[in-house]
């Protein structure tokens, strides 16, 4: 018992070195940002970095909360994640697609299918919460955000 202890222990501190070495990694990344010059193309490459790395840590954390969580709450989780997921790939796949064929496309691409796809999962991670929340059906909670939508000027 004494040894798990210990080990959680030092799970726990390593945890917040890592979470310290992301933050100052992110605040470099943001001063570097705000010292290059505008039209610099390395400017355009720290941002997306930056927002890559902030986007992949959120999934992470997303994915650790999913597992922690009992049943009842695990589908918000799931639901959030994939969303989340989708959306990353989303930004990757348009980011490339700026980089490399710098126009516009009239087709419907994949970027524009998981930026839909990502709204739907999250839309349904928290009407899934709600539900949770008040303790109500999912159904009742789609029900009740229409509700909303339709009394807002």
């Amino acid at each position: 018992m004494v040894l798990f202890e210990k080990f959680s222990h030092r799970v726990r501190e390593v945890r917040r070195v890592i979470y310290a070495l992301v933050v100052v990694c992110w605040a470099l990344a943001v001063l570097l940002f705000a010292l290059l010059p505008a039209d610099a193309p390395a400017r355009s490459a720290v941002a997306l970095g930056t927002y890559s790395t902030a986007a992949a840590f959120s999934l992470l954390a997303a994915m650790g909360a999913t597992l922690n969580t009992g049943k009842g709450i695990r589908t918000f989780w799931a639901a959030l994640w994939g969303g989340l997921l989708l959306r990353f790939a989303r930004d990757l796949a348009w980011s490339g697609f700026w980089f490399f064929r710098a126009g516009e496309s009239a087709t419907l691409v994949f970027h524009d299918v998981a930026y839909i796809a990502s709204y739907v999962l999250i839309l349904a991670a928290l009407l899934k919460l709600l539900a949770a929340v008040v303790n109500i059906t999912f159904l009742s909670a789609l029900e009740v955000s229409s509700r909303v939508v339709d009394q807002t000027p």
